[in-house]
């Protein structure tokens, strides 16, 4: 896919696109003054997107996610993402998936779309 219809198919800026890029370190291939980027990259663009827009998350633990799901680290992959669907689905975060000794969050009861359904 070409940089001008992943900004299209994500709705976002050339320049958040750039900073996503070097921030998360994700593979593209550049060719010229085109550039052109694989599925992988096209999938995790699009899950950093969805994160952002609940705006939940900050970057650095999306970072630490993507980071922790390269390195195969699935038990840490899980419990994130756990995390990422409760609050996403506006449903009590499980016991698992907080720092010990953490009470559970109050979660804010404004109806929002469920989007942490299709997380990875």
């Amino acid at each position: 896919m070409t940089k001008w219809e992943l900004l299209k198919d994500l709705g976002i800026t050339d320049r958040l696109l750039k900073f996503w890029v070097a921030w998360y370190k994700l593979p593209v291939n550049r060719r010229g003054r085109g550039s052109t980027y694989p599925l992988e990259t096209i999938e995790r663009l699009r899950w950093i997107k969805r994160l952002a827009d609940s705006r939940y998350f900050t970057m650095r633990f999306v970072r630490e996610l993507l980071r922790a799901s390269q390195g195969g680290d699935r038990a840490a992959v899980d419990a994130s993402l756990s995390l990422c669907r409760s609050v996403l689905s506006r449903q009590p975060i499980p016991a698992a998936a907080r720092p010990s000794g953490a009470a559970a969050p109050e979660v804010a009861a404004q109806p929002q779309k469920r989007i942490g359904d299709d997380l990875l």
